[in-house]
């Protein structure tokens, strides 16, 4: 499964909501799995081509199991806000400070269609917010400043190339 890059035009459109499916819930196992291959810690639908609603993330802050989310929507934000490098796996070797709210509510379907309620702070309440972004067609880049974003536009071109020619 091939992560998309940046210029591929699925990290820019809003995704549908899934349906829950053997299909989609298949997929999500295979976007695990694109996630550990890639070393990452959170993977949505739209950087494998998937405009669907899907989430899924493994923090291993607790040698939990990776987690699959289904229709997550962040409903509250705390108005405290932290500073963090964030990475992008669609984002091959850039990586930029973006300011989140540091607490969040949310929710979510999981694999059963059961309806979760979370709480989340930390390195969970970041991932969440970042691939909620990506549900929304929102990258890191939408996030940086003007100093930053040119610091980074010969990169981003040479990334747009490639996502182009992504099928």
């Amino acid at each position: 499964m091939e992560i998309k890059v940046y210029g591929n035009p699925s990290l820019r459109q809003k995704s549908e909501p899934a349906k829950i499916t053997k299909e989609e819930i298949n997929l999500a196992r295979e976007m695990i799995l694109a996630l550990h291959e890639a070393k990452g810690v959170g993977l949505a639908a739209p950087q494998i081509g998937k405009n669907l609603r899907i989430i899924v993330m493994d923090l291993k802050e607790g040698g939990g199991e990776p987690e699959m989310l289904f229709n997550p929507e962040i409903y509250w934000t705390s108005d405290e806000s932290n500073v963090y490098e964030e990475g992008c796996l669609s984002f091959p070797e850039i990586t930029a400070e973006i300011e989140r709210p540091t607490m969040i509510k949310y929710t979510y379907c999981n694999c059963q269609e059961q309806m979760v309620d979370r709480y989340a702070e930390g390195l969970e309440a970041r991932v969440v917010q970042h691939e909620v972004d990506h549900l929304n067609a929102v990258l890191i880049i939408d996030h940086v400043g003007t100093t930053k974003f040119n610091l980074l536009k010969k990169r981003l071109r040479e990334l747009k190339q490639t996502g182009a020619s992504q099928k």
